[in-house]
Parts: C-alpha cells; sequence; structure tokens
C-alpha cells in the first residue's frame, strides 16, 4: 500500500488507491459515499476498525481533508494515517476505536484546481457583469494560466529577479515594460481594457457550517448550502459515538485549537482538557499552537469569520476536534508561521514579489516546474495577446513540494493516534452484593480510565450530551434496573447502589455500563441466593 510522495493525487489516482485498500484490507476497511457532489463525483468515507464488535459500540475518531480546493496535501495526510492505522495497529487501537476518514471533501474543487490550475477557495460561479472576465481556456491545453497585453498604462510586471514572476509595478523598477495581466478567458459586455474585473464569485467551505455563521461573500448561501458541508454535519451529528478528530489543511504551519472563542469564555474544564492536547500536539510535531485564523492567545475572534468546522464540532458536537495547517511553498523555504504571516499582511503581490524567486528555485532544484512560456494568441476581444505564464500560486498551495511534508505527515499521524487513545474508557472496577429478605442490594462502581471526559466537552448543546447509563440484565439480557450519570470525567469513578428482586436475577445476572463515546463494558455475576 504505497503513497505517491512526489505528485497530490488526481480523483481518478485517489480512488484507484481506495479501491486497492479496500480490496486489501476488505476485513478492515468499508467505504461509503457520503455525498455526490454537483459535478458527480463521490465525496468518500473510509471507515476502518477491526470487525467484532458493532460500530455502534465503539468510540469514533473522524478525519477529513482537502475542504479547500488548492489544499491537497491533506489527502496525501489522510492516506498516511489509513495506511499506519491498517499496517501497524489493526490488532490493538482498531480493535477499540472506529476510524472515519475523508480524504478529500471537496474533489470537483480539488480537481479543477489540479488540472486546470484555477485560484479555487472551494467552489466558484462565474457572475456575468459589464467588463467582466470568465475564466476559460483559449487555447486548449486543458490549463487557465494568464493573458497578458503589452499597454503603457499597464498595472504589472515581469519580476526583475525572476522574469516568470509577474508583479505589480511600482517606483522600484520605473523602467520595466507594463502589462495589464488577466486570467485566461473571455470578457463579459467588453469596453475597457483598464476597467476588466473577475466575474469569479468564491464560495469558502470552511465558512458554512451553522454555528456562527454570517452572510459574507465567501459563506454560501445560507448555513450547509453546500452538499459536501451538510453531509458532513448530518453524519456528525447522527454519530454520537464520534469524540475527536482532525481537519487538515495547508495554511502556514499551525495547530488551531477546537472553537473561536477566547481561553476566559472556554468552561474551565474544556479550557484546561484542550491545552493539554494542544501541548502534546504541538510537543510531537514541533508546530506552533494558535487560536482559529492565526490568532495568538487574547485575540480577539476576526470580522466576518465564521461558520467554521471548529466551532461547529465544538459547540454543536463537544468534540476534541483541531485544525493542522500543513504549510504551503513558503514553509518549504522554511519561512515560519510569524514571518509569513507578517508578509501576508501585505497581500499575494508583496509575498510573491519577495519570496517567489526562492519558492521557484527551490522547485527548479527538484525538476519541477509552475511556469509556461508566453505565446501568442489572437483573442476575439483584445487582439494580439499572450497566454502563459505562472500557474495561479494558489493551485497548489504556493507551490507545495510534496516531498518536504513527508516528515510531517509521519508525526502528525503519530499525533492522531495519541489523540485517538485519550478516549473515554468505562471500567467496572468492583461488584459488592448484600441480601435481604426481598431483595439484593448490589453496589457497583464504574471508573472512567481514559484521559477525556464521557462527553468529552462540556460547553456544547444539551442533546449532544449523553449519559453513562449503567444497568443490571438478567441472564437473558432482560434490563431489571438501571441508573444514568451525566458524565464521568477522565481518572474519575463513581459507585451506585441498586436494589432488585430476588427472583429477577436468580443465580446469574450482568451489569453494563454504556456511553457512544467511552463504548460499552459488562460483567457477568453468579448470585448465590443465601
Amino acid at each position: 500500500m504505497n503513497i505517491d510522495k512526489e505528485h497530490f493525487y488526481t480523483y481518478e489516482a485517489l480512488v484507484d488507491w481506495i479501491d486497492g485498500v479496500k480490496e486489501a484490507y476488505s476485513q478492515y476497511v468499508s467505504v461509503r459515499s457520503l455525498v455526490k457532489t454537483p459535478q458527480g463525483r463521490d465525496v468518500f468515507m473510509l471507515t476502518v476498525t477491526r470487525p467484532g464488535k458493532p460500530e455502534s459500540l465503539k468510540p469514533g475518531y473522524v478525519i477529513f481533508a482537502n475542504v479547500h480546493a488548492c489544499e491537497l496535501a491533506g489527502t496525501t495526510q489522510s492516506l498516511c494515517v489509513i495506511k499506519t492505522l491498517l499496517e501497524e495497529y489493526r490488532d490493538t487501537l482498531l480493535q477499540d476505536i472506529v476510524f472515519y476518514i475523508v480524504p478529500r471533501m471537496n474533489p470537483d474543487g480539488a480537481e479543477q484546481a489540479m488540472t486546470h490550475k484555477m485560484d479555487i477557495r472551494s467552489r466558484i460561479e462565474f457572475k456575468k457583469r459589464l467588463n467582466g472576465l470568465i475564466p476559460k481556456d483559449l487555447d486548449g491545453d486543458g490549463k487557465i494560466l494568464s493573458m497578458r497585453l503589452k499597454h503603457p498604462d499597464g498595472n504589472m510586471i515581469e519580476h526583475p529577479k525572476d522574469r516568470r514572476i509577474m508583479i505589480q509595478k511600482s517606483e522600484e523598477y520605473p523602467n520595466e515594460t507594463t502589462y495589464y495581466v488577466y486570467d485566461e478567458g473571455l470578457i463579459h459586455d467588453f469596453t475597457d481594457i483598464s476597467s476588466v474585473r473577475s466575474c469569479v464569485e468564491q464560495t469558502d467551505f470552511n465558512r458554512n457550517w451553522p454555528v456562527n455563521w454570517l452572510l459574507t461573500p465567501l459563506s454560501g448561501k445560507y448555513p450547509f448550502s453546500e452538499v459536501e458541508i451538510k453531509a458532513m454535519g448530518d453524519f456528525l451529528l447522527n454519530h454520537p459515538n464520534v469524540f475527536a478528530g482532525i481537519d487538515f489543511h495547508c495554511g502556514s504551519k499551525a495547530i488551531f485549537k477546537p472553537s473561536s472563542l477566547l481561553n476566559h469564555e472556554i468552561d474551565p474544564d474544556d479550557q484546561k482538557q484542550i491545552d493539554a492536547v494542544a501541548k502534546t500536539a504541538s510537543d510531537m510535531t514541533g508546530e506552533i499552537v494558535m487560536l482559529s485564523g492565526y490568532r495568538e492567545e487574547g485575540s480577539p475572534p476576526l470580522p466576518g469569520f465564521g461558520g467554521t468546522s471548529q466551532d461547529f464540532t465544538y459547540f454543536m458536537c463537544g468534540l476534541s476536534f483541531f485544525v493542522f495547517e500543513l504549510g504551503n511553498g513558503f514553509s518549504d523555504i522554511g519561512m515560519t508561521t510569524p514571518q509569513i504571516l507578517k508578509v501576508f499582511g501585505k497581500g499575494q503581490n508583496e509575498l510573491m514579489k519577495e519570496h517567489g524567486p526562492q519558492i521557484l528555485e527551490l522547485n527548479d532544484t527538484k525538476g519541477r516546474s509552475f511556469y509556461h512560456e508566453w505565446k501568442e494568441f489572437n483573442h476575439p476581444q483584445l487582439g494580439a495577446i499572450e497566454i502563459g505564464g505562472l500557474e495561479t500560486p494558489r493551485c497548489n498551495s504556493y507551490y507545495m513540494y510534496p516531498p518536504i511534508s513527508w516528515d510531517l505527515y509521519q508525526k502528525n499521524t503519530q499525533f492522531v493516534l495519541k489523540h485517538a487513545g485519550f478516549r473515554p474508557v468505562l471500567c467496572i472496577t468492583s461488584i459488592t452484593e448484600r441480601t435481604n429478605e426481598d431483595h439484593v442490594l448490589i453496589s457497583c462502581t464504574i471508573a472512567n480510565t481514559g484521559f477525556f471526559n464521557t462527553n468529552i466537552m462540556r460547553k456544547t448543546r444539551k442533546s449532544a450530551m449523553n449519559p453513562v447509563i449503567v444497568s443490571i440484565r438478567d441472564k437473558e439480557h432482560n434490563r431489571i434496573s438501571y441508573q444514568e450519570v451525566e458524565d464521568i470525567k477522565g481518572g474519575e469513578e463513581i459507585t451506585l447502589d441498586f436494589a432488585v428482586n430476588k427472583d429477577t436475577v436468580r443465580d446469574q445476572y450482568r451489569i453494563k455500563a454504556y456511553h457512544p463515546r467511552a463504548g460499552e463494558v459488562e460483567e457477568k455475576r453468579t448470585f448465590v441466593n443465601t
């Protein structure tokens, strides 16, 4: 079960990989389609676990990736987790936990980014407007690159340090030839070359979750308007056994804590748990811990920043759920996250102006090129132009070089295994019996020997909070009596007393404790009626 370290996966290659895994590990892997995308592709979920116990009786760990079209490394990271689980943990972790893994949440967007080389956040639409440019492959090469037109009033020049890069003209380079540069395509209601604007409207799947959703140009028409996100949300809401997970992205390397709240706004028990897990993640991966949106501790939420997976999984589901940013081309050349963020605030032009030459040089040494020679083309509206240039920077997370991330994939995978091992674990530690004339008085102690509380997070909607159910059953498994415990913290135990009729337990009975996120434990007892 090999993983391609040199290239990111096309949809076809991903389907082939999934088919191969399903065939090789048919006992441990099942594959479902969460939903069909608008373009007819499947959003595949792999359920990875050891056969035996029903899935509903095992704690669940969820992973999804590639929500943003161009952030392709998340798919490879997910495959690394699957490979490690199946090759090394079939007889251990998979016996007690079920993993739900979606390697590519956005197959439509990812395929457009990979094949057409387009800048797509998650999904794009074209809205016709005056002087509006609609991207289109004009020269038939299968890609949507750039088109440029020499013009004395143009606002772009070739980068003097690397002519492959187009940057905004400035007083720093006053003698450079100027161009108008646009995406390859046609212009709707064309009147003026200087007034051409984009007809592309972007949707960001990670602004489409229903918690703290805000109507913005990126958020979608309404919460869960995007079928891929709704399918994932419905799955989480309908699987109360899921207790933790990760969403893999490709921004500057960082680990984002659950929710967008500030520390003082979070339940103290939740905060303690979150900080402990975050420290473990940072220690194991070497990456910086931040709040969502690349915020430092104490920074207020960003304006217009809502509808994220972190808020949904925290407030609606109560999960221990983190977002891992796997880096980008700037990380590949050795820039730290604080360095990238400092330049990123100046805009994409400044990023490419200052560091684009280094990124291209790195890829040159690896035999990879994102550059297409400019070729003359007779545009039906603009006349003589050139088509070519660099592929859109964001179509591959700013020209990531896949093999550089391999070491981080391994570290992240080890954290996933550790994180999953923090699950709550129910254990019956003692049972005592006393009898009187008619009844058996049964006292049992139930412990949670895991790290997480049985309900994981406390500040979540009530319907996501499930009690621990402790029941007494006869030897035919009929329930005689039961009690509910709201929550059992990690490392704690509770003692419950039951009084049951002697005739109902006769010579044998069972004690069972169950919670959807902690699984089920049962002990059979022989009762001597004296």
